[in-house]
């Protein structure tokens, strides 16, 4: 079997890929563990947790476990303070 190093980026972009994310939607990675050349993270995007498992040798990714954020955490990223609009008509 050859083995194949792959960089992280690479690696991060396909668990991207595989979990639906589109290429241009903006997200974050949380590296949880990096050791015996297996790597946990999550990609964090407006909506959704996913937690991805892959072989950072072969460039595998071999789980992936998809979750919507809860309403809480959505109502805390999203208000913003908003100026009151006037009442009145415009004449």
């Amino acid at each position: 079997m050859k083995t194949i190093n792959t960089t992280m980026a690479a690696i991060i972009a396909k668990a991207a890929a595989e979990a639906g994310i589109r290429s241009d939607e903006k997200y974050n990675v949380h590296l949880i563990s990096y050791e015996n050349g297996l790597a946990e993270m999550i990609l964090e995007t407006e909506w959704n947790i996913v937690t991805c498992y892959a072989d950072t040798e072969t460039g595998e990714i071999l789980g992936l476990m998809a979750e919507a954020k809860s309403i809480e955490e959505l109502l805390a990223c999203s208000i913003r303070p908003v100026r009151a609009a006037s009442l009145r008509k415009a004449a």
